[in-house]
């Protein structure tokens, strides 16, 4: 946990695609270098850790943290707050990743991961990310690809730009990938309708 969190902080998180490839998942582009965190000390109330911090940029910085106070060993537990279907997770409104971060898990936690590298704070979830979520022992139980209801163009937004290209799938003068068709058929026959298009777009 105190890697994670030092990791969070200064912005080192590792680049993690073999979670992601495990599910079929495009582990996007290769880096130019690991993130990492390595440490020394103990993990006990009193103790000092030293920590190195190397970013993927290769530059490194040095922290000395004292460890104030000392819980419970991990449970290796995780609770997920919304409903999955099969290795998706649909969306019904737009939200930012931090968001879905405090809503997804109440035990555990999760991140979202676009092309292989997490998204972090106020950026939009987008239709073909995918979230992982962990216990709190910092085992992976699941990685799910997200479906944001009406986002077709896949930016994490829903606006006529979405409409338009629904419109072009039902139509037939484009062919949308299986997550444009998730995230287009509304009321769930598995076909894209003009009234998928009422359903979802009803102010437009």
């Amino acid at each position: 946990w105190l890697s994670l969190l030092i990791a969070a902080a200064f912005g080192a998180w590792s680049y993690l695609p073999s979670v992601i490839a495990a599910k079929g998942f495009p582990a996007g582009p290769t880096p130019r270098g690991q993130a990492a965190v390595k440490g020394t000390g103990g993990a006990n109330a009193g103790s000092t850790v030293t920590l190195t911090v190397t970013g993927r940029n290769g530059n490194t910085k040095n922290y000395t943290v004292k460890i104030v106070s000392s819980g419970p060993a991990h449970s290796g537990t995780f609770k997920m707050n919304m409903t999955t279907v099969g290795d998706t997770l649909p969306l019904t409104r737009t939200m930012t990743v931090a968001d879905l971060m405090t809503d997804a898990v109440s035990c555990g936690y999760c991140a979202v991961y676009a092309d292989g590298y997490v998204k972090t704070g106020a950026k939009a979830v987008c239709t073909g990310d995918v979230l992982v979520v962990y216990d709190d022992a910092d085992e992976s139980h699941g990685a799910y690809r997200i479906v944001l209801m009406g986002d077709l163009n896949k930016n994490g937004r829903i606006n006529s730009k979405d409409m338009n290209l629904l419109f072009d799938f039902v139509t037939g003068k484009k062919e949308p990938d299986d997550l444009q068709l998730l995230a287009g058929d509304a009321d769930g026959n598995g076909k894209l309708e003009l009234q998928d298009i009422s359903i979802l777009y009803p102010d437009r």
